[in-house]
């Protein structure tokens, strides 16, 4: 016992008697029947005859081929010599451990190890038992077998069953207090997710104030947002302010704009027309009409 740990050493060995038998060579046959045709007096099989007479042999009158496949012993004529051997090999058990609240089983699997070496974890059983200063484990092979006199002989310190008697209320104590460590973390993990999951839904649920999508009127864009014409084309949805944003409705007359055709300007109302032409003239040739149409779209 080491700890909630069992530790086990399995042997196995397999009790193996030698045979002779006799080997055989395996042959493959293949052959054709005669095929009288190749007699009849036609222009074609007699040209045949004349260029390929030892296919035309075959043909007429058949053909046998045998060919050496492997050798290997004829089981059904083996016969012992008296000889045997006791050797090592891989196999399974089921190992049961009682003394606990209840007895329980272990399927210990097969592994390139001989002899095996094996850990079962008891932690369980130590858990679910009202434990005494010492605890008596009975642990048996189910399913191994010492019946025999040569295999007693063979390995006289090795048996089906080990009794041990071990303190493990202090394992107990241990177990104990590592699930409270392990509860402990499982529930703040369990927060930190759940603050997590909060956080990422609130900011699904939250419109960003920098977010952009395109949109053709203040319908398309979400509550707090407005559709703006954008530098070049199209619209974007952009952050409301109140002073350039009122609200969108549809009682909402937009406002009356007069004109006064006697008013005259110093300057141009466009004080950067230069500065687009100079835009478009880098995309498009000028006084075509994809160059007025860049020059009309920065206006805007």
């Amino acid at each position: 016992m080491n700890g909630s740990s069992l530790n086990l050493t399995l042997f196995h060995q397999g009790f193996f008697e030698e045979y002779t038998a006799p080997v055989v060579d395996v042959m493959i046959e293949r052959g054709s029947k005669s095929n009288v045709f190749g007699y009849a007096p036609l222009p074609a099989p007699l040209l045949a005859w004349v260029f390929t007479p030892e296919k035309m042999q075959n043909f007429t009158q058949g053909c046998t081929e045998r060919r050496f496949s492997n050798s290997e012993p004829d089981e059904s004529k083996k016969v012992k010599t008296g000889k045997s051997e006791w050797k090592d090999i891989k196999n399974s058990h089921m190992i049961q451990v009682s003394g606990f609240d209840k007895d329980y089983q272990f399927w210990v699997q097969n592994n390139n190890e001989i002899p095996k070496q094996e850990v079962i974890d008891l932690s369980s059983a130590i858990l679910n038992t009202q434990l005494s200063k010492n605890t008596t484990l009975k642990i048996t092979c189910l399913d191994c077998n010492l019946a025999g006199v040569e295999e007693k002989s063979l390995y006289p310190n090795i048996k089906m069953d080990v009794v041990l008697t071990h303190d493990v209320r202090a394992t107990k104590l241990a177990l104990i207090e590592t699930q409270k460590i392990r509860a402990v973390e499982a529930e703040k993990a369990k927060s930190e997710q759940t603050m997590r999951d909060k956080e990422i839904a609130k900011q699904v649920s939250t419109p960003k104030v920098n977010a952009a999508s395109s949109c053709t009127n203040d319908f398309d864009c979400p509550t707090g947002y407005s559709c703006r014409t954008k530098p070049v084309s199209g619209a974007e949805c952009k952050w409301k302010s109140p002073v350039y944003d009122p609200p969108n409705t549809a009682t909402t007359q937009p406002p009356e704009i007069t004109q006064n055709p006697a008013t005259t300007y110093d300057e141009p109302i466009i004080s950067n027309l230069e500065e687009i032409k100079t835009q478009c003239a880098k995309l498009f040739k000028p006084k075509t009409e994809k160059f007025g149409k860049c020059v009309l779209e920065l206006t805007k």
